[in-house]
């Protein structure tokens, strides 16, 4: 009785088959090597230009923030000179044109915004407070605003000042609500100083400005 021949399966390719597809590479490169150098040359230019790109980039980025910085140092020494905050203004001017993707340049308009408001520019202040509000945020996000407020003051604006520092009110910011009913009082608001007031004495009840405070809720006819 003849025995019946199993064979086995194998799964993959056939050393011949896999010699065939090899041959099919390498004859497919062969019959497009422009193709292949071109790739090539694509992706190293592509590789060069990202590294470049960021070498750049963080170059920028520091070269910026060392000339914010100096201008920082002049504007603190610059006291009450005008040719002086002149010649600070110019530099967080220079940062805000050349450098407008660094990060220099939103502390830089921030500070435009201080030299204009000590040149008692405060139209130009507002202007620039405005436009770093947008920019930042965090704490220089919160001085920002509180810049647009005393600018809005002194423009005489107290209605515009008094809703701005109503943005900034909390229980632990002392200094905003006495902004607040500073400018409310300049505006001829006397029942929301009465009601900030009563508000500044629940949440500040041991501070040093509390006669002064109660003395404004009296004068508003709450004794």
């Amino acid at each position: 009785m003849a025995r019946r021949r199993i064979t086995k399966k194998k799964a993959g390719i056939k050393p011949d088959e896999f010699i065939s597809t090899w041959a099919k590479v390498i004859q497919y490169f062969y019959g497009n090597q422009l193709f292949f150098y071109i790739t090539v040359l694509v992706v190293i230019a592509m590789a060069v230009g990202i590294i470049a790109g960021s070498f750049l980039y963080f170059h920028r980025q520091t070269e910026s923030q060392e000339i914010l910085n100096n201008g920082i140092t002049l504007y603190h020494s610059a006291g009450s000179s005008e040719e002086e905050l002149g010649k600070a203004l110019l530099v967080f001017e220079t940062v805000a044109k050349k450098y407008p993707l660094s990060k220099a340049r939103k502390i830089a308009i921030l500070y435009q915004g201080d030299v204009l408001f000590d040149l008692k520019k405060y139209d130009e202040s507002l202007d620039a407070f405005t436009s770093a509000e947008r920019k930042l945020k965090g704490p220089f996000k919160h001085i920002a605003t509180k810049n647009i407020g005393y600018s809005y003051e002194q423009l005489g604006d107290y209605e515009k000042a008094s809703e701005t520092f109503k943005r900034l009110i909390s229980p632990n910011r002392e200094e905003a609500y006495l902004d607040l009913i500073r400018n409310l009082e300049k505006a001829g608001k006397k029942d929301e100083v009465k009601t900030y007031a009563k508000e500044y004495l629940t949440h500040f009840p041991d501070s040093s400005h509390v006669p002064a405070i109660k003395e404004k809720i009296g004068e508003t006819g709450d004794n």
